[in-house]
Parts: structure tokens; sequence; C-alpha cells
């Protein structure tokens, strides 16, 4: 599970229904934002049918929210499997890190008045 992925499914303005496949997919996401959960899996997890699914994910595909690309098994005759699907999450602005600080507090200097010297 990705946090990132998380939180950029969360602030998505889409449907419940595309949202609920989002928030599924970026579940599953890696630290790059691929997955390539089959359909059956988040049927199961969404409680979507399958065909709800599919329908869901060509319409987030067409809106850029999330690119898929085809996988293929090479030992099974070349048969689909689960695509890989990318969300399409902004790449992170890298900015000047902040000054480091330091967590021992400065010294307290206590001024202690001098009693007067008698004369």
């Amino acid at each position: 599970m990705s946090i990132r992925a998380m939180s950029w499914a969360w602030d998505q303005s889409v449907d419940p229904g595309k949202k609920l496949i989002l928030l599924c997919l970026a579940d599953h996401a890696d630290a790059e934002g691929k997955c390539w959960p089959g359909t059956k899996f988040v049927a199961e997890k969404t409680g979507f049918h399958y065909s709800t699914i599919r329908r869901q994910i060509r319409s987030l595909v067409q809106s850029k929210f999330i690119k898929k690309e085809p996988r293929f098994q090479l030992d099974n005759g070349g048969r689909q499997t689960s695509s890989i699907i990318e969300l399409n999450i902004p790449p992170l602005v890298h900015s000047e890190p902040p000054p480091p600080f330091s967590i021992v507090p400065p010294p307290l200097v206590l001024q202690i008045p001098r009693p007067p010297v008698p004369s």
C-alpha cells in the first residue's frame, strides 16, 4: 500500500463508484503507483459486478486518472492476465530541505546577584 497513492485517490473529484475503485487500486499500488489486481479481486473488494468494474476502469483511463497496460503470460500460450494499472499521481516536487535544527535546548544562563561588599 502506498500512503501517497491513497491520499491522491481520496483527493480526486469523481463519482462514488469510481472513487471506490480508485481507492481499491491505490490500496494495492506500489511506491510507483502501479498495481495489477484482477477484475475478480476488485469485485470482491468493492462489491461491484465485473461489468461495472470494466466500465469504470475504461472511464478512468479515458479521463486520464489511470493508465492500463495489458500483460500476457509467457508460459501459458500468451494468455492475457491482469493488466498493469498505473495511477496518474503527479511526481513529488523536491524543494530545498529545511535547515537542520537542534532538539537540545540552549543552556540556561542564570544571573545570581552578588551581595554588596562591605566597606
